[in-house]
């Protein structure tokens, strides 16, 4: 293991491992390391203490399994989710119904609403006023049924009843098998 974890003999979850393993108890911890050709990875390792009929400590399991990959798929998942809700361009993820499931700080500031307002609604439902273009809201409402991309400019209303021009370009995401 010190081969393993040579730059790392400091880290708190390694010395709780070894506390663990000096007493004979299962745990399960995840801990930076190298490979052998000294490229750091990451290492999820799973200690078993099997015991014997005298309920004494006989075998240790250990599993180690490299997690390199995910922690870095982790490490670029909470980039681009603070870059999102950062972002001072108002952003809208909804679900292949069209109902909204997640906005940004940028949006709640530029209608007013807040997340719990709006999640499970559809944009139209709350913004649509008097004044809105229900020409263009069709052509959005037709391109996001027929999963195409589309972009309006249109005059919707805030929360507090004030008009605001949004101009809305929607890019439809799909899963590895097709589905929006």
């Amino acid at each position: 293991g010190d081969l393993l974890l040579r730059n790392y003999t400091d880290n708190p979850t390694l010395i709780y491992a070894r506390s663990q393993t000096a007493s004979k108890e299962s745990f399960s911890v995840v801990l930076p390391a190298h490979r052998k050709d000294s490229r750091p990875i990451w290492l999820s390792v799973m200690n078993t203490i099997v015991l014997n009929g005298d309920g004494e400590a006989d075998k240790t399991i250990e599993i180690l399994t490299d997690i390199t990959q995910q922690k870095e798929s982790d490490s670029q998942n909470e980039t681009l989710n603070l870059a999102l809700s950062k972002s001072s361009v108002g952003i809208v993820v909804r679900d292949n119904t069209n109902k909204v499931i997640w906005f940004n700080d940028a949006f709640e500031v530029i209608t007013g609403y807040s997340l719990t307002e709006f999640k499970g609604k559809h944009l139209g439902d709350i913004l649509i006023g008097p004044d809105t273009s229900m020409d263009d809201y069709r052509i959005a409402k037709e391109a996001f049924a027929n999963q195409t991309t589309y972009e309006i400019e249109n005059l919707f209303y805030t929360k507090a009843g004030d008009k605001v021009w949004l101009y809305l370009s929607n890019t439809p995401l799909f899963n590895e098998i097709g589905q929006m």
